[in-house]
């Protein structure tokens, strides 16, 4: 359950944010990944490269890969959850492949923007083998963004590579891509101006307050109801002037899409998983600068890339555990 847009500041900066939702705690930290560091997908026999690019992002459960991030060229991008429709490739015995959670690390350290990304995406492959922390493929697919506000959505359904221009810059989950551009036909008449009153039978009938604009905009969670509301909150939102506004207005934003623990619950083999939002990132593509809060701590942080070594030995590592500051005034 995650939802991301793609916002453009009046200077021309690009900022990519998202939310990270999940049933249990994976475990994050901001990480950067160095140049010229050796990387192997996490599976037997796994397709191994060295780094081209730095990056910096979120990983999961301790391991050098990228749930989200942007690197030092400005290519920022990540992982959505793809579940009952993902589909991943064939690999032939001996051959090398990545596995799902690879790709956008992969992507990340070794191309410099969408139009790369959409060329090498098809001289590799992503097989189905398992992640074998969580015991199962991860079913994803993945958007892209570069400075130039190019999107790239890339989707494995039925072992095929699906690549769609996203040009409304927004993102969800399940159904496919193509799904959710037909959907939003149903919700034509959402605006921001409040509709004028009618007349019915000699009664002028009113709006009960400002926002009728809006009026029937879905407000669940479900993948479908966060599609159309982040692309509605997107094509009205205000124009911010620079990558440091259009920051701030990309997580006013994705606070519509914050779930609190308890909201969201799915039982599987009798276990009950309570999805939450664990963190909320934004990467600035024009500055190389990652974003996040977490659940716990709503105040904003960041790692600049370009304040990093990028040629350093090792993987760097951020915590983003941390408590929240209530401040006493009086």
């Amino acid at each position: 359950m995650c939802t991301g847009l793609q916002l453009k500041a009046d200077d021309g900066s690009i900022v990519f944010a998202r939310t990270m939702e999940f049933g249990i705690d994976i475990n994050s930290e901001v990480i950067v990944i160095p140049r010229n560091h050796a990387l192997k997908a996490h599976c037997d026999n796994g397709h191994e490269w060295q780094s081209k690019y730095a990056v910096v992002g979120a990983n999961a459960e301790g391991l050098p890969l990228i749930a989200d991030g942007v690197n030092e060229k400005g290519l920022a991008g990540g992982l959505f959850y793809f579940a009952k429709y993902a589909g991943y490739q064939a690999v032939d015995k001996g051959e090398s492949a990545l596995t799902s959670v690879d790709l956008a690390t992969w992507m990340l350290t070794q191309y410099a923007s969408v139009a790369e990304v959409k060329e090498a995406v098809q001289k590799i492959k992503v097989s189905d083998a398992i992640f074998k922390k969580w015991g199962f493929t991860l079913p994803v697919h993945y958007i892209f963004n570069d400075p130039t506000g190019a999107c790239l959505v890339i989707e494995y359904i039925d072992g095929k590579i699906n690549l769609h221009d996203n040009k409304l810059g927004v993102f969800a989950n399940t159904p496919d891509f193509n799904w959710h551009l037909t959907n939003c036909s149903n919700y034509i008449n959402l605006r921001p101006k409040d509709y004028d009153p009618i007349e019915l039978s000699g009664n002028e009938v009113h709006g009960t307050g400002h926002g009728s604009g809006f009026l029937g905009m879905p407000g669940d969670f479900t993948p479908a109801s966060r599609f159309i509301r982040v692309a509605a909150f997107k094509h009205t939102s205000a124009p911010t002037k620079d990558a440091h506004d259009t920051m701030l207005q990309a997580f006013h934003i994705l606070n519509n899409f914050d779930i609190p623990f308890g909201a969201v619950r799915a039982e599987t083999d009798g276990v009950i998983y309570t999805s939450s939002t664990l963190w909320t990132s934004a990467q600035d593509c024009t500055h190389q600068r990652y974003y996040f809060h977490t659940y716990d701590n709503r105040r904003i942080r960041f790692v600049d890339l370009n304040q990093c070594d990028l040629n350093a030995k090792d993987i760097r590592h951020f915590s983003m555990l941390s408590e929240a500051v209530v401040e006493a005034l009086a």
